[in-house]
């Protein structure tokens, strides 16, 4: 009589044939030493083929994983976070004929005017015919932009005290470009190009930073 033993390995499966007895008995000893050893060698191969579907399903898995960390925008393009603009303030001074000018004929412009407490950039350009300077001053509680004193003695005569200054641009030739970055907390100040005779002149705007 023929026995038949169907052996299962992932998903593919086979038939064993044994020619024994109807109770399954080998014929001889040496039959039953031979099953062994066969069966032995299937467990070993479904061992082998379960491992390799593990890690298959495990690389599919990681594979999945990895795409999905790319974050798409509904066009299909890759999200770009664009960092924030600085802050910035744009400075121009002028003048008609530098100190031969008439009364009042030096300007300062600024764009904006008022900006958040933090870091700021101002960049000065200098669209006049001599040197011109920037310096940020802290205003005192109850004092204007335009009603600053002027001292008119010493080697500071004609400039107003620069005591409460945060920073400046110094000095820039006429036609240059300058800038400077400056953390400013809140308050009042004044743009003052401190030059001798530059504030009387009119070289002054007010700023505020809230």
């Amino acid at each position: 009589m023929v026995s038949r033993y169907w052996v299962t390995v992932g998903a593919a499966s086979f038939t064993y044939r044994d020619r024994g007895h109807r109770d399954h008995v080998p014929r001889n000893p040496r039959d039953a030493e031979k099953k062994g050893p066969f069966m032995a060698r299937v467990k070993l191969g479904s061992i082998v083929v379960a491992l390799a579907l593990v890690v298959a399903i495990t690389g599919c898995s990681s594979s999945k994983k990895s795409s999905s960390a790319t974050t798409t925008t509904s066009s299909g393009g890759v999200t770009v976070t664009t960092p924030a603009a600085g802050s910035t303030v744009a400075v121009t001074v002028g003048d008609t004929n530098g100190l031969d000018g008439p009364a009042k004929s030096m300007t300062m412009t600024v764009a904006p005017t008022s900006m958040k407490a933090g870091e700021i950039t101002f960049t000065l350009k200098n669209t006049g015919t001599i040197e011109h300077e920037m310096v940020v001053i802290l205003l005192p509680a109850g004092t204007t932009y335009d009603k600053l004193p002027v001292a008119t003695t010493g080697e500071d005569k004609d400039k107003v005290s620069e005591d409460a200054s945060v920073g400046e641009i110094p000095e820039t030739a006429a036609g240059a470009t300058a800038s400077v970055t400056l953390n400013l907390k809140a308050g009042n100040y004044a743009l003052v190009c401190n030059i001798a005779e530059h504030y009387a002149m009119g070289m002054v705007a007010p700023f505020t930073v809230t």
